[in-house]
């Protein structure tokens, strides 16, 4: 076995040690494995959720005009429309989860490769990407989000789209960071010593060794593409009617919220429920895969 091989199956050992203790250290946080637990639930009523629903959740009764009190048939009630409301938001959990998935996969892959270069590289490349980059932070996210929608019209789609496009430079700027300060480390060193390509060193050296910043970030990232979309949904910008969305049912439900709260209540707990879920889930990652964090 080579020098080389050795080097790297140390140096591979050493991160899946390191993952191993992470997850025990993970579980025994009580609060991340309650997030950890809320997220699952949510993972499943996003892909078993339809056989779940008592009622479609699209159909709607126009013989009503004000909504129904929680009831045996109905157990949150019903809104305007007479829609089931249960079936609504468990309807709207596949459709949030899959936008915050789907929207921080691509700005986070996206994200990742400009920061890794720029970081790696530096010089004038470094420089020319991090200041477009900045433009684009300059820009308030909320706004620039709503800005895009408005420009792309409402659907699943172009939620997605504009969500992604908006959190590109946070992940840039954080691999970037990351990549500038594990490539002078003496691994990274190694591999140039042993006559390793940029990119051999990049992908399998450097890049395992900041998985873990990405990975708590990109938890995080999920509750706020989830707060994003249900946002533009309030504004009328987000998934179109008659598709059930958490920020849409609270924004039709305003009129009737001071006779029946129920309408609001059910829908906002929801979005305030999963948020809290990553954000835990993202503090105790970080907690987990951060060393200097363990007795």
């Amino acid at each position: 076995m080579s020098s080389n091989q050795i080097f790297e199956k140390k140096l591979k050992f050493r991160q899946d040690s390191r993952m191993s203790d992470a997850w025990r250290a993970l579980f025994k946080n009580k609060a991340a494995a309650l997030g950890l637990i809320f997220i699952c639930i949510l993972c499943f009523l996003s892909v078993f959720g339809k056989y779940l629903m008592p009622f479609d959740p699209n159909f709607t009764k126009q013989s009503l005009a004000n909504p129904a009190l929680p009831s045996a048939e109905h157990w949150l009630g019903t809104d305007q429309h007479g829609r089931d409301i249960l079936s609504r938001i468990i309807d709207g959990t596949r459709i949030s989860m899959f936008v915050g998935v789907v929207s921080v996969f691509f700005s986070l892959l996206i994200g990742t490769v400009i920061g890794a270069i720029a970081g790696f590289c530096g010089g004038r490349i470094d420089a020319i990407v991090m200041r477009f980059m900045d433009m684009l932070l300059a820009i308030p996210s909320m706004l620039l989000a709503i800005t895009l929608m408005a420009s792309l019209k409402p659907g699943l789609d172009k939620a997605i789209i504009s969500i992604s496009i908006v959190y590109i430079p946070h992940y840039a700027l954080i691999v970037r960071s990351s990549v500038l300060s594990e490539k002078t480390n003496d691994y990274a060193q190694a591999y140039k010593v042993m006559g390793a390509s940029n990119s051999y060193t990049l992908l399998k050296g450097i890049l395992p060794n900041i998985i873990s910043n990405i990975i708590v970030r990109a938890t995080l990232g999920i509750s706020v593409a989830i707060i994003d979309l249900a946002a533009l949904g309030f504004l009328g910008l987000g998934v179109k009617d008659p598709q059930a969305e958490w920020g849409t049912m609270v924004s039709e439900s305003r009129r009737f919220f001071e006779a029946k709260p129920h309408t609001l209540f059910f829908p906002g707990a929801m979005i305030m429920l999963t948020v809290l879920a990553f954000n835990l889930l993202g503090d105790g990652l970080r907690d987990a895969l951060n060393p200097k964090s363990k007795k």
